[in-house]
This record gives structure tokens, C-alpha cells and sequence, in this order.
């Protein structure tokens, strides 16, 4: 039985001593470099993903010239800072501020975006699981005056005389105001009395239409900015304020919308939209946000068996250099084991350093380490051939990438086999 000796070292320079130990004996044996081996290659959309509770909320829209249009509104209820709260003789609201605690952006900060604001007529179920496609009914009213803002990630804000991390700030009708301070006892008793009296709000943000343009705003929504803020003065105080947060567990989720990439590219739409897997030999794309996926197929690797032990291998994924929108700083790829069911490869198993996935600006592409699959493609150990290329925690990012094909003009979608014959 041939016995594997794996020795990787860290650059990218042809190995002279691997493989010298995979067969008994003293004998030295030739180290080869293979990088023809066929790969087939194809995007498709995303259906959704999961958006609920996630570790940002993503809030704005953006406009790709290939990928199209894509924005990203949510859905929040909110807890009480108190509860049994009590505002005092004849409270009067002054003002509603919704807050929310900037994190990070992709796309630029120079474009105006427009928010609506809704309340909930829909609660959002707490423990419940929500897809990146849900939505939820709503009142009629908006709320916020189709609120206007330049997203200002990196731009503190003063608030009466404190200076505060960035963050938005959004002044809503006095309506709702007015119906939060007339909440009865019963109401502000507790959390689920309170979400069926106010089950949240709905934040909208309306599609950048200008190619090139607009930006997805993180938005913190476990930081103490993200908040709901009723200002209100009673017979004995002028200025008060109460807090409605949001918290870790606080239900809501979000929703993408990418208008069926209508306005996409005509080449994506052939591709990505109507199945010409052939064009995936010089173009793929991925897409954060429940947006698209690429398969990738190594069809003849059992062709080497018997004739080949790996000593390694290495998939390169160049992407296109784009100075408009900023590419994932990582990427994730998986054994696809059915339509809707994921393996880990084996060579994941090793760590994170070992498997990679990482963009490497000097070269501008990706790579995965991936001996062990081949190994046990080429031996027969492994039977699912399709492996699935992801952007990983895509309810938390914006980002999209365009990668070259395997059969690229220039800086091709490879393989590179480092092995040993054994016949």
C-alpha cells in the first residue's frame, strides 16, 4: 500500500524533497508538476439565506455593471430598557430617534441614500428562523420623511454636547412617539407584551439606480447606539428620555433584494440566470448577501489511479482587479454532497493556515490546498466530484468578486499537481 507524506512549506516555490518517503526503500523518486488537469466551473443563484439575529445588519443599495442593482433593508422589534416603566404626570413626547451604530460599509460614501421607515403590523416570532427572502406586513405611514443621509462611517457625531462613534440618526413621526408614551402598564410589563403592543419597525432602504455607485452600510446592532430614543418632558421634568434597544437575542432579521438581476450584465444573465454553464470557462461570479454561488468539477481525476501519488495540490481562483467595489477577503469551498446538502474536504481538517481561502493581494487571487480530496478522488475513496465556492458569512457581507475561468485568455482557474508516479 503507497503511503502519503504530506510537507508543505508556506511559498509558492516548487517543492525539491517532497514525496522522497512514499514508497518503501532508499530509492529517490522524480517530483512532477501537473497543471492541465480539466476543471469545469459555473455560477448559479443563491435562493436565500439565513438573516435572523446575524452579527450585522446590512442597510443600503448599490449599483454593479455586472452584477446590477442590490440593496439590503431589515425588519427589527425592540426590547425596553425598563420595564414598568413609568413617564410621570402628563408625558408629552418631544421627538423619536432611531440610532444605528455604523460597524463598516462596502461601496463608496459620497453617494446620498434614502431610507423609508415603517412600523410593523407583522411580528417578527422570537427563536424563530428567517430567510434573507421574508417579509413582513406593515402599516402604511412612513415614518421618517424618506430620510435622506451620505453614509458617514468613520465621521463621530455630537449629540447635545457628547461626542459619539458614528452612527445614523433618524428622526421619526411624533405619531409613533405618541403611541409609545401612551403605552399602558400592561403593555410595558414585558418583553412579548411589548412586541405584540409595538412589534418594530421596518427599515427601507430605496435601489441605487447610477452604475458604479452606492453602498451597503454594517450596522451594529448589538451596540448601545442602535436604539430607539423617545424624548418627552413631564409636569415636573422638561427633558427626559427613555431607551428602546436591541439586543443580541432581539428578533429581527434582514432582506436582500437583487430585482432578479435584471439589471445585470448580459453576459452574468446568460450564465447565471438562463444556465449557459459553458461561459463559466472564462467568467464565474460570487456574491455576498444571498447572492450567487460557483460549482466546480474536477471530471477526470480517477483517470490517474494507480499512476499518481499527490504530494500536493493546489487550487489558484484569480479575480478580476476592480478598484469600484472591494473583493471578500476570503473564501470558503465545500464537497457539494447533494442540491442542498455541504461536506467539509478533508484538507479543511487540517487548519485554517493549511486549507486557506485567502485573498493574497500581491497575486490577486484565491487558493485552497486541496491534495487530500484529489487523493481520494483519484483513489476512489471519494465519489462526490462537484465542490461548491462560496463568499462565507455572506448575511454579513456585500461583497462580490469575478473570478477568471478555467479556460481564461490569461491567469487561468487551476490546478497544480505536485505528485510522484508510482507504476
Amino acid at each position: 500500500m503507497v503511503a502519503i507524506v504530506f510537507s508543505f512549506s508556506s511559498c509558492e516555490e516548487e517543492p525539491n524533497e517532497i514525496g522522497l518517503n512514499i514508497q518503501p526503500g532508499d530509492n529517490d523518486l522524480e517530483v512532477k508538476t501537473l497543471d492541465t488537469l480539466t476543471v469545469e466551473a459555473y455560477s448559479t443563484r443563491l435562493d436565500s439565506i439565513r438573516s435572523d439575529e446575524t452579527e450585522f445588519t446590512l442597510l443600503g443599495s448599490y449599483s454593479d455593471p455586472v452584477f446590477g442593482v442590490s440593496t439590503a433593508s431589515f425588519y427589527t422589534s425592540f426590547v425596553l430598557s425598563d420595564t414598568d416603566f413609568d413617564f410621570g404626570n402628563n408625558p408629552v413626547a418631544d421627538s423619536l430617534v432611531l440610532s444605528l451604530a455604523y460597524k463598516n460599509h462596502y461601496g463608496d460614501t459620497i453617494t446620498q441614500q434614502q431610507l423609508e421607515v415603517y412600523e410593523l403590523a407583522e411580528k417578527i416570532i422570537g427563536d424563530s428562523i428567517y430567510y434573507s427572502t421574508t417579509t413582513f406586513n406593515h402599516n402604511s405611514q412612513e415614518l421618517s420623511g424618506n430620510f435622506n443621509f451620505v453614509p458617514k462611517p468613520k465621521d463621530s457625531v455630537m449629540v447635545d454636547t457628547n461626542l459619539l462613534a458614528p452612527h445614523i440618526r433618524i428622526n421619526l413621526d411624533n405619531s409613533l412617539a405618541d403611541k409609545l408614551i401612551n403605552a399602558t402598564d400592561e403593555q410595558m410589563s414585558g418583553a412579548e407584551a411589548f412586541r405584540d403592543f409595538f412589534k418594530g419597525l421596518h427599515v427601507k432602504a430605496n435601489r441605487i439606480d447610477q452604475p458604479g455607485s452606492g453602498a451597503i452600510s454594517y450596522i451594529g446592532m448589538n451596540s448601545s447606539l442602535s436604539k430607539l430614543t423617545l424624548y418627552y418632558h413631564n409636569d415636573s421634568t422638561d427633558s427626559l428620555a427613555y431607551e428602546y434597544n436591541i439586543q443580541a437575542t432581539t428578533p429581527r432579521t434582514n432582506h436582500f433584494e437583487h430585482y432578479e438581476y435584471q439589471d445585470a450584465s448580459p453576459d452574468f444573465k446568460q450564465q447565471v440566470l438562463e444556465g449557459d454553464t459553458t461561459l463559466g470557462n472564462q467568467r464565474l461570479y460570487l456574491q455576498a448577501m444571498g447572492g450567487v454561488h460557483t460549482t466546480l468539477r474536477i471530471p477526470h481525476a480517477e483517470s490517474l489511479k494507480g499512476k499518481i501519488a499527490i504530494n500536493d495540490a493546489m487550487l489558484y481562483l484569480p479575480a478580476e482587479e476592480d478598484n469600484t467595489f472591494d473583493v471578500p477577503d476570503k473564501l470558503d469551498l465545500f464537497i457539494r454532497t447533494g442540491e442542498q446538502s455541504l461536506a467539509r474536504l478533508p484538507d479543511y481538517n487540517e487548519g485554517e493556515a493549511y486549507f486557506s481561502g485567502y485573498y493574497d493581494n500581491s497575486t490577486s487571487r484565491y487558493r485552497f490546498r486541496i491534495s487530500r480530496y484529489l487523493q481520494n478522488l483519484i483513489s476512489g475513496r471519494e465519489q462526490y466530484k462537484k465542490l461548491l465556492l462560496n463568499i462565507p458569512e455572506s448575511m454579513n457581507k456585500a461583497n462580490r468578486v469575478i473570478l477568471n475561468g478555467p479556460n481564461s485568455a490569461e491567469r487561468k482557474l487551476r490546478v497544480r499537481v505536485i505528485y510522484t508516479e508510482v507504476e
